[in-house]
């Protein structure tokens, strides 16, 4: 009789198992429960959009500078150091009460889309200028002194880029320009002085070049191309005719 109820006990436990077996798979098939797979993760990439001025600049033509109000420059690289902030401020006679009155004239590297160049031009009301020329990279905020002129009654403004060359017209602080006057244009129509003809006349505007690759040059001489003195001769006779038309 013991071993009957040993079996027994046995075959209860074993029908027991089958019961909760069979329950536990009725209640899976009953509810659907399924594993989560993992999705793919897409990234949505947006477009870079890169401003005008620090786009690289094309090659084998001549690049004009760029004129912004100093306030409108310092919204467009808001993520210069405050240190280069205040030094701009200061070359470009920024005075907070007059903003519109100071801009900055500049030119893009064409190799590195975040370096610029410009000039510091002194003050202009002294019989002496000062024509350092200054490279800035927007994004490093490294600032470099490229060139340091002595003191001179030329100055040397900044008016494009050819290149790895920056090209400036070489004035003389007592020459004051008409209202269209084109530094391309002067350049082109007057490359040779004139002090054999008349000793005592200076030739007010030429253009030079400096090589940022190798600054110990200095300025050279740079004789501007036919087709950038065509385009720009149709500015300023364009300048010329708006002016003429309220005579």
């Amino acid at each position: 009789m013991e071993i009957q109820k040993g079996n027994v006990a046995v075959i209860t436990l074993i029908i027991a198992v089958v019961a909760i077996t069979t329950s536990v798979i009725t209640w899976l098939i009953a509810t659907r429960i399924q594993v989560p797979v993992a999705q793919p993760v897409v990234v949505q990439t947006q477009p870079v959009v890169k401003s005008a001025v620090t786009q690289p600049l094309p090659k084998g033509r001549i690049i004009d500078t760029t004129q912004y109000k100093v306030d409108d420059f310092l919204k467009q690289y808001s993520s210069l150091s405050q240190t280069n902030v205040s030094f701009i401020k200061k070359i470009f006679f920024y005075d907070a009460n007059y903003p519109d009155t100071s801009s900055i004239i500049f030119v893009g590297d064409g190799v590195n889309a975040n370096i610029i160049y410009f000039v510091d031009a002194g003050d202009n009301s002294s019989e002496k200028v000062n024509a350092d020329i200054y490279s800035l990279d927007t994004q490093t905020n490294e600032l470099k002194v490229l060139y340091k002129a002595l003191p001179s009654v030329d100055s040397f403004n900044l008016i494009g880029r050819l290149d790895g060359k920056l090209l400036f017209e070489k004035i003389n602080s007592n020459r004051s320009p008409g209202p269209c006057y084109n530094a391309w244009v002067y350049s082109y129509e007057h490359s040779l002085p004139t002090l054999k003809n008349n000793p005592d006349q200076y030739n007010p505007g030429t253009v030079k070049s400096l090589n940022i690759n190798n600054l110990n040059i200095g300025f050279v001489d740079f004789v501007v191309p036919k087709d950038q003195y065509d385009s720009e001769k149709v500015i300023q006779e364009t300048c010329y005719n708006e002016i003429h038309k309220t005579d």
